[in-house]
């Protein structure tokens, strides 16, 4: 008799520095939520558009005591390799996305847009109405 049994490896993380792009919006959305004292959220939606291999991540700021106000800031979508990972601020085209080959150009890409002025503004508009309400 014939073993007929199948044989799956041992299936480990990888050991890679690339950190996954979903971890890297987590860790965002905790920051935001730190330094804002939790005024402001981030919060990371994945989804997999019409079944495809592609992962698309949306990072919304919510303003929980504005009646869960959410506001969809930036995209960012990556097949299951991870990278490059494709970065678009929301209000902007489609051919403005930025292709990040790696961890660390994400995580610029990401500084940039945190940093922004508009990002600023409406991060400050957030608190100052969720603090009056």
């Amino acid at each position: 008799m014939s073993d007929l049994s199948i044989t799956i490896p041992n299936f480990q993380s990888q050991t890679s520095s690339q950190k996954p792009p979903i971890e890297m919006l987590r860790e965002a959305a905790r920051t935001l939520k730190q330094q804002t004292g939790g005024v402001v959220e981030g919060s990371v939606f994945t989804s997999n558009p019409g079944g495809s291999n592609l992962f698309r991540h949306t990072f919304y700021l919510r303003a929980r005591s504005l009646n869960d106000y959410t506001y969809p800031l930036f995209y960012v979508w990556h097949e299951a390799d991870l990278y490059p990972a494709h970065l678009l601020q929301s209000g902007q085209a489609q051919e403005d996305a930025h292709e990040c080959q790696d961890a660390v150009e994400l995580r610029d890409k990401l500084t940039e847009i945190f940093a922004t002025l508009a990002t600023r503004q409406l991060v400050e508009a957030l608190m100052a109405q969720a603090t009056a309400a």
